[in-house]
């Protein structure tokens, strides 16, 4: 699927692979990107049952192109931080 990023006022384009497996995994995986991030590159979150509520637990590698292991973790952080609301605006887009 492809997919566009706003970063910094900046758009990049991904391309995604959806691997989802309800209720128990969803998970997203890098296949190209003009972002730098490099292919390979995923995050997946696994659901668990606690009681009344859920527990979600993440586990993921990204690494960037031309970006020095210091600063990568940072901007990470905060491009993953941004999916929710990117996330959002795009179910949106598609009336879902």
């Amino acid at each position: 699927m492809e997919r566009t990023v706003r970063y910094y006022g900046r758009t990049f384009g991904l391309t995604v692979r959806y691997d989802m497996v309800p209720p128990e995994r969803f998970r997203w995986e890098i296949i190209g990107s003009t972002a730098g991030v490099t292919p390979g590159s995923y995050v997946e979150n696994r659901y668990e049952d606690a009681g009344s509520a859920t527990n979600v637990i993440t586990r993921g590698e990204m690494t960037l192109r031309g970006v020095p292991k210091l600063l990568e973790g940072l901007f990470v952080s905060r491009l993953l931080g941004q999916a929710d609301t990117e996330d959002l605006r795009y179910l949106r887009k598609l009336r879902i």
